[in-house]
């Protein structure tokens, strides 16, 4: 049995696999919350060592209106 880290195809998943299906899992209940009030919204997931750097930099770039933590 796996550890969670493959794939169908049955070999290992990448890194950046790994993260998509955890960070999938993760936001479920709030896309779930979401639709049923018609609430669009999507999942950014950012890496960074300085979390508010991060946060500011993305919301600049992406010019985000309404950010929801």
């Amino acid at each position: 049995q796996g550890q969670g880290n493959e794939h169908i195809g049955g070999g290992p998943m990448s890194q950046k696999q790994v993260t998509e299906k955890l960070s999938g899992e993760i936001f479920l209940p709030f896309h779930c919350y979401c639709t049923r009030k018609d609430i669009h919204c999507f999942d950014v997931v950012l890496e960074d060592t300085d979390t508010v750097r991060a946060l500011t930099d993305y919301v600049a770039y992406a010019a985000i209106e309404n950010l929801v933590l």
